[in-house]
């Protein structure tokens, strides 16, 4: 029985440590591409991607999805699969996984001679072409339609037996690695879509980590936080007025001494507006949430009449002068002449101190956001 040598066995674990570090599928794939010849010393290595894979009814053998390290230069990549698509039932390897569905190591000699091999238009054409008679590939079966396949090409002497053992105990921790690291691109790319989709709400959001850091945010979240507290004093945390806020509403619902009273939003004025800032808490998860909303404050005729001192009627001609309407329309509406709204105009600038229209509307804004 074939057994792995003591330095073998180091170089697989070894190997083994660094494999399932945490990275994305294309982080995955460079890596296998990069760093499998440690384990089996290979001059090229070609990773054909899951997507469309060497399947049972993949007659076109993958010939989009194939990626390999070192990138071949006379013929490139591209014409290798090109030049291979057009050979793909001659490949004893893809010919075995289509039978059996077997993806465990095998060579191109386990079926053919050498001389037998350099009689394929596949070698003439294709193989001979990068100068590698020797081939060894696994691969990593992703349920009834999809694999991955990882194949290892040398010049020079075959792969032993030795050599296929290493890959075939390396085979199910690739199957793993590979399934790990889908899932992990799968829940980021999820984030992603989430995060694009809050972005276009009229609300922000912002997570909260343990003690309070924050773990991401809505980029409409940060502008607003900005806006209306200032900086925050270190990275990765809320500033401070709006992070003491957060913890006293943490903390009256920690706090199990007594029935905690109703956990109200924070609402922050600025000119024209305001920002509401909602507190939802999961202490299961120690995952905590805040929802932003920012609303613009509106006018109305009797605000401005209790603002600013106005008659009903002063107060009345103001709000339509915020509402961008011209003496003429003004009058109108409001069954006077023109002249009489002038004459309103007139007495309120006196009673406000100011001259103009705008400077009226301006004061109008600031009293009512005081």
């Amino acid at each position: 029985m074939q057994r792995l040598r003591q330095r073998d066995l180091e170089a697989s674990l070894s190997y083994l440590r660094e494999l399932y570090a945490q990275r994305d599928l294309e982080g995955f794939k460079r890596h296998i591409l990069t760093t499998i010849g440690s384990v089996v010393p290979s001059e090229s290595v070609i990773y054909v991607d899951p997507s469309v894979s060497v399947t049972v009814d993949d007659s076109a053998g993958g010939a989009t999805a194939w990626e390999s390290e070192p990138a071949f230069s006379s013929p490139d990549l591209t014409e290798i699969v090109e030049i291979h698509s057009g050979y793909i039932d001659e490949n004893p390897l893809i010919n075995h996984y289509r039978r059996t569905l077997d993806g465990r190591a095998v060579k191109i000699s386990d079926f053919l001679t050498r001389s037998e091999f350099r009689r394929l238009g596949l070698y003439n054409d294709c193989f001979r072409r990068v100068g590698l008679d020797h081939w060894m590939t696994i691969v990593l079966p992703h349920g009834p339609l999809a694999a991955t396949a990882v194949s290892l090409g040398r010049s020079g002497k075959d792969f032993s037996e030795r050599e296929r053992l290493a890959l075939n105990l390396l085979r199910p921790h690739l199957l793993q690695a590979h399934d790990n690291m889908a899932a992990l691109t799968q829940v980021q790319q999820e984030t992603v879509r989430v995060k694009r989709t809050m972005e276009k709400l009229d609300r922000a959001v912002v997570v909260l980590r343990e003690k309070g850091r924050l773990q991401w945010c809505t980029k409409r979240a940060e502008r607003w936080i900005s806006e209306y507290f200032g900086p925050a004093q270190e990275a990765g945390h809320l500033p401070d007025d709006l992070r003491r806020w957060v913890e006293h509403q943490r903390s009256a619902l920690v706090d199990q001494s007594d029935i905690p009273p109703p956990q109200h939003a924070l609402v922050i004025k600025r000119a024209g507006k305001h920002l509401l800032v909602r507190y939802v808490a999961d202490y299961m998860e120690d995952h905590h949430l805040l929802i932003l909303k920012e609303q613009y404050i509106g006018l109305s005729a009797e605000s401005l009449k209790s603002s600013l001192g106005l008659t009903d009627r002063e107060a009345e001609i103001l709000l339509s002068i915020a509402q961008g309407k011209t003496n003429k329309a003004i009058a109108e509406e409001l069954y006077i002449s023109p002249l009489t709204v002038k004459t309103h105009l007139q007495r309120f600038y006196r009673k406000l101190g100011v001259e103009s229209r705008a400077e009226a509307l301006s004061m109008a804004l600031l009293e009512r956001l005081d």
